[in-house]
This record gives C-alpha cells, structure tokens and sequence, in this order.
C-alpha cells in the first residue's frame, strides 16, 4: 500500500492504478498527481510503463485497476460525449509529430479547429499562423509538408497544432527525442515560456535528464510498474534518495569524468511476469537488504525532505555514500 500524494489543486491523480497485459505486469498500485501550473516529468528506463501511463491519461488505453482523474474528471466508465468534450482541454505532442503527410503545416495546425469549432475557414487560418508563431516556426513554414521538415521543426509543428484549442493540460511524449542539443535546448525554452506566458500545466514524458533538470518542477522516476521516488527536479538530481535515482544519474556521460569509464547499473531490466513481491530493483541493487525482495517498501515522505516521497528500506545516508563512491570511480566531483 502507498502513501497516496496530496490532491490540492490536483489537475490529474492517479490511484492505485495497476496494469496489465495477461502476466506482463506495467504498473502496480501507482499514485501520482500533478499540480496546477507545474511542468511535471515521469522519467525511467525503457519498458517501466512511462509511455502506457501516458496513453492512460489521454484516454487511449485503461489501467486494469485503480481511478484516474483529469481536470476533475473520472476517466472510469466515461462518456463519447464527456470524453470528446475533455479531449478539447488537452493538447498532445506526439514523439514522432503525429503529423499528416497528406497536409501541409498549416492545415495540420488547423485541424483541430475545424473538427470542434464552427470558425470561419479564414479565421481558423489566421489562428494556425499565430500557433505556428508561437512555437518559433517562421511563415514560410506554413506551406510545407511534415517530410519537409526537420526534426526540430517537426516537434515545433507538432506543438503548435498541440495549442491550436488552448488546453489547459499540455502533454508531451519525448519532446527532444532524436534532436541535437542545440533544438533540445531551443524547445527546452519553449516550453518554458508556454507555460510562463499562459499558465500552462505540462506532463512530460522522457529520457532526457538534462531538460528535465533545467526545465521541470516535479520529477517522478519509475522502474518496473513502480515509483521509486517523488520529488522536485533539484532533490531529485542533487540528492537522490532511491538507489536506482542515483544509479541512473551516475550513468550519464560526463564531459568532466575525463577517461573514465562510463558507469552503468548492473544486470538487466526485471521479468516484468515475474517481479519480485518486493522491490523491483533488488536483483541489481548493489545495497538491498534481505527484506527488499521479500517485502515491498511504502512510498513515504522521506526523512530527511518530506516533499519527497521514497520507497526504499534504506535509509538516505547509504544511498548519499553510494552515489558518492559512484561519482568517484567515474571522476566527477562531489
């Protein structure tokens, strides 16, 4: 059973919400909610259920058990008619655009906009231009096609057609996937803005740690169906409390480690058919006691921060020392 987070001023919470795909389990007893105006990032590696958490909440998939609500919402047992009005206080950026081929930029952008409002055609043109704007897309863009683009360009058009409704809720699956760090970093501070400039709230789902620590406000980190840590993005990236948190951050490359080897976390990802009744991380993790695969630890406030939630049975101490010694071998200083 965990400790299920506040619900003030929640735009979605999730409770206890399981999955499964006959004995492939993704999540088990999840909780999580997102606050009003924050820039939210679920982290992790492959395969630990960020994306299907993701399909969750847009409503294109149901966990097996547990509630889910969006802008006060119940998803369980919803309408046609309530979920399509819900629809349209959300926007989606897609990985990979999720853009037709078949239509320019423009009539991507305006898509929306024609499916749920009676706008003139002109009107809903004008409209596309000022998202294209807004996404940092110039307006010679507008007549191109989505093969035309380039990666960074494509993830700003997929935004901007994301905006064309004025969500509430803007979700974003992999934002700086496949991009150079200088369009990573471009959209980093888009994004930024966007929320600044009109209050967004913004789920992000990633692999990059980099953007998550300079633009997100709350970072959840996931590993086999399981929460392994809550937290804001500085508690979580200068002092991890979960041994896989501070795992994972000591296996990204560092331009000062000189020629250090790389680290990286021993074994492999867990039998998601066959997860232990205990932690999911303990057949890799180097410090698990004789409880951790036997007895599966509470997400609670932690000791030493209680605006970070934990599951673990050690205490933060052993997990400091660890990622001290990890920073050692791979030459970064303390």
């Amino acid at each position: 059973m965990t400790t299920a987070p506040s619900t003030t001023d929640a735009v979605i919470a999730m409770r206890q919400v399981g999955t499964r795909f006959g004995d492939h389990v993704v999540h088990a007893g999840l909780d999580l909610d997102v606050q009003r105006g924050e820039i939210f990032a679920v982290i992790g590696g492959s395969g630990s259920g960020k994306s299907t958490l993701l399909r969750e909440m847009i409503l294109l998939q149901k966990p097996s058990e547990g509630t889910i609500q969006v802008l006060g919402v119940a998803l369980e047992d919803i309408t046609d008619e309530a979920a399509l009005a819900l629809r349209q206080r959300w926007g989606v950026m897609f990985q990979h655009g999720g853009l037709f081929g078949s239509l320019t930029v423009l009539e991507n952008i305006g898509l929306p906009l024609r499916e749920h409002t009676d706008l003139a055609d002109p009107l809903i043109d004008e409209i596309a231009h000022w998202k294209l704007s807004m996404a940092g897309l110039k307006a010679e863009v507008a007549s191109q096609y989505p093969s035309e683009l380039s990666g960074g360009m494509m993830k700003r058009a997929s935004l901007a057609r994301a905006l064309a409704l004025d969500p509430e809720l803007l979700f974003l699956d992999e934002p700086t996937a496949g991009l150079d760090p200088g369009s990573a970093a471009g959209v980093d501070t888009l994004v930024r803005t966007l929320r600044d400039l009109y209050g967004l709230t913004i789920v992000m789902i990633t692999h990059d740690l980099g953007v998550v620590a300079g633009l997100c406000d709350e970072v959840m980190v996931l590993y086999g169906g399981q929460v392994m840590e809550q937290g804001s993005a500085e508690a979580i990236f200068y002092k991890p409390s979960h041994p896989y948190t501070a795992g994972l951050l000591a296996a990204v490359p560092r331009l000062e480690g000189g020629d250090a080897p790389m680290l990286a976390i021993p074994g492999a990802p867990p039998n998601m058919a066959k997860l232990p009744a205990g932690c999911p991380f303990t057949e890799r993790c180097v410090m698990a006691l004789p409880q951790c695969g036997t007895v599966r630890p509470v997400l609670a406030p932690a000791v030493h921060d209680e605006h970070v939630l934990r599951a673990c049975h050690l205490n933060i101490e052993a997990v400091t020392d660890n990622l001290q010694r990890l920073k050692a071998e791979q030459g970064v200083a303390a």
